[in-house]
């Protein structure tokens, strides 16, 4: 949607939309579910990208990077708590050149909890 409709002009200047759910949108993509979403980043920056790209057709006004357990301790289960800071730096720069200044970034994070501590 290069040029969006004037009715989603006009409300994009009244409200902030956000994206959808990044996980969930993987899946519908072929990412099985055990998949570590976050890890995409480095191993499939070009479907993360995708994946912002189609919210930002859609609509949204911003775009949250693909972090929402790209901790220390969650990666830690994956085995990949020494790339934290790779993965991070990569979902940004993947959702910046996506949002391609039509979009905000803004920086997601869940919480961070090691599996053994009860809820």
């Amino acid at each position: 949607m290069v040029n969006p409709p004037r009715e989603l002009a006009a409300a994009a200047s009244r409200y902030v939309i956000f994206d959808g759910a990044m996980a969930t949108y993987l899946h519908q993509c072929g990412v099985p579910i055990r998949v570590c979403a976050e890890e995409l980043n480095l191993s499939k920056p070009m479907l993360v990208e995708q994946v912002h790209r189609a919210y930002v057709e859609a609509g949204a006004t911003v775009v949250q990077t693909n972090t929402f357990a790209a901790n220390r301790l969650d990666l830690a289960r994956y085995g990949l708590d020494a790339e934290t800071a790779a993965i991070n730096h990569q979902a940004v720069i993947t959702a910046r050149v996506a949002a391609a200044q039509r979009a905000s970034v803004y920086g997601t994070m869940g919480p961070a909890a090691p599996a053994t501590v009860p809820c």
